[in-house]
């Protein structure tokens, strides 16, 4: 089932509020029993998109293999309001921030009442010993698989290949057999590494969950929550560590701005292209034996579901499908998101989803959300 999801800078993040997140991980849960396939929630924020992003949407991502990650995620909520406001103006209101440090606690009493297990690894181990502390104290029933806080190498140098001391601590999880795994390595590291081992890992669901155990201990205190409804949380914090987070948080702010004014500009003036267009069908056609999808001028939530039908369709059939977007002036966020989804599982299966006729406007509206090399793999 495709996700409901928008697009922020070419990373699919799903239109959830925090008890649909927490639902979807249990759902996950349950479905590895049937299909073990270890699954990946992303938390992402600015400082994520700073990671992954190059200043110039002409330039190459400065960690593509860390927007590849993010983009394979099987979930993302946003932890940050940036990310929140960004969907509202693009028209795919995200209901809510969902942050680590809030999700985190809701997890384990759910995890309780279900008698499912938590491992947590990472974080300094006396910040992560007493969070796992308070957390029992809390939430008596909650079971706790394990706790491990080991150095890891520099991933980003190595982020393909298993290491010893990966299969090592990938060899202690699987034996404490955890329903959720939390990892505390902070961004990009923890993203890296699930990708890293997870042909070998077994555990149904992991999250990324950065510096949320020092939240939960109160090593690092939380904003007010009036500061966090606003979108301030980042000035209580730079209040806090201002030597360590100055540069973070004006090189992040400041990009997040300059990938956002263009991107806007160019949602707006497509909105104003579309307002008097008749909508047309999609098509279906072939050419050399492949299939073609034709789209129409205007691709939007309200036929991207009959797209994703179209496309897995002819995915069964052909191990390439071409899109033809010879006619195509506007798509919005949530169908620039089913496309990243539909292309990254097309790819998992061996299979290619290839573009054709992309005109220049479309081709600068794809590049301002960042995902213009989704048919490039």
């Amino acid at each position: 089932m495709p996700r409901n999801a928008t697009n922020i800078f070419g990373i699919p993040v799903d239109l959830m509020d925090m008890s649909q997140v927490v639902e979807a991980i249990f759902v996950m849960i349950e479905e590895y029993h049937s299909c073990p396939q270890p699954k990946y929630v992303a938390t992402l924020n600015v400082d994520f998109l700073n990671n992954a992003h190059s200043w110039s949407s002409r330039a190459h991502p400065r960690n593509p293999i860390l927007l590849q990650s993010l983009r394979e995620a099987h979930l993302t909520t946003a932890d940050g309001m940036p990310i929140v406001w960004m969907s509202r103006l693009l028209g795919h209101a995200i209901p809510e921030r969902v942050t680590g440090a809030d999700l985190v606690p809701l997890l384990a009493r759910k995890a309780g009442d279900k008698e499912k297990s938590l491992f947590f690894l990472g974080g300094q181990e006396v910040i992560a010993t007493e969070a796992v502390q308070r957390l029992k104290r809390q939430y008596p029933r909650l079971k706790i698989a394990g706790i491990a806080c080991p150095w890891i190498e520099d991933i980003e140098s190595n982020p393909s290949k298993v290491t010893p001391q990966d299969a090592e601590i990938v060899e202690v999880i699987n034996a404490a057999n955890p329903d959720i795994l939390l990892i505390s390595f902070g961004n990009p590291k923890q993203e890296l590494w699930f990708r890293r081992v997870r042909k070998i890992l077994q555990v149904p669901v992991t999250l990324g969950i950065g510096g949320t155990l020092a939240f939960i201990t109160g090593a690092i205190p939380r904003a007010p929550k009036l500061m966090q409804m606003l979108g301030l949380e980042w000035l209580y914090r730079l209040k806090q560590e201002p030597s360590r987070l100055w540069k973070r948080y004006v090189s992040g702010g400041l990009k997040f701005l300059v990938m956002a004014t263009p991107l806007l500009a160019y949602h707006s003036i497509s909105a104003l292209r579309v307002r008097s267009k008749v909508r047309d069908a999609i098509k279906m056609s072939d050419h050399n034996h492949l299939p073609v999808i034709e789209l129409p001028s205007i691709l939007d939530k309200t036929n991207s579901h009959f797209l994703i039908h179209s496309i897995l369709k002819a995915l069964n059939d052909s191990n390439t499908v071409i899109l033809n977007f010879k006619n195509v002036i506007y798509l919005d966020a949530a169908s620039i998101a089913c496309l990243i989804e539909l292309s990254q599982k097309a790819h998992s299966i061996g299979k290619k989803i290839s573009e054709v006729a992309l005109m220049p406007w479309t081709r600068k509206l794809l590049r301002a959300h960042r995902a213009s090399d989704i048919f490039a793999h």
